[in-house]
């Protein structure tokens, strides 16, 4: 899986899917809480809803700071898409950081996992379960790095055929294998 699209859907699978209560949350690892040897081509929705729901009154791996500040460092990378100079990138970085940050952030319920389909990627996936959650444990080291690190003054304009990518770690071990048994979408 493209790095960046892995990060992204990690962090919105350990928020979407995990107890939003701060007085519970921080406890740094993640488990999806399936079968661990199961292959993820052949979880079915309503085995995913079930984990998503289970893990909706777990806590979560990042306090509600840290996934507030990685949700909006992604916003705010994102942002900078047309900015014709670094110091433009820099400004939308910033004022979407800031407006983020300022937000309310809003609860995730346990119904709100009836409403996220299974990946695509996942239907040719030979990964297990186990796998997975190696991954995402090894995102998840990385999205607390960012929460302390990213800095909107590090942006710079996009180039020709670039992607955002802030965020985006190199792939860890755990990830590699993954990533060489799931083949994007």
């Amino acid at each position: 899986m493209n790095n960046i699209f892995k990060t992204a859907f990690s962090l919105a699978l350990v928020v979407a899917c995990s107890s939003s209560d701060s007085s519970t949350s921080g406890t740094g690892t993640y488990s999806s809480g399936l079968p661990s040897g199961k292959k993820l081509s052949e979880v079915t929705q309503a085995e995913a809803q079930a984990a998503c729901t289970s893990a909706s009154t777990r806590p979560s791996p990042l306090t509600a700071e840290e996934s507030k500040r990685v949700g909006c460092s992604f916003s705010a990378s994102f942002s900078v898409m047309g900015a014709a100079t670094d110091a433009e990138a820099q400004s939308k970085c910033q004022s979407a950081f800031d407006t983020c940050l300022a937000a309310p952030s809003e609860g995730v319920k346990a119904e709100d996992c009836t409403k996220a389909p299974l990946p695509a990627s996942w239907a040719k996936c030979s990964a297990t379960v186990a796998e997975f959650d190696a991954c995402t444990n090894e995102q998840l080291v990385a999205f607390k790095a960012l929460a302390t690190t990213f800095k909107c003054s590090d942006a710079k304009k996009p180039t020709s055929g670039s992607t955002t990518t802030a965020g985006a770690s190199k792939s860890g071990p755990a990830c590699s294998a993954y990533d060489t048994k799931c083949p994007p979408g």
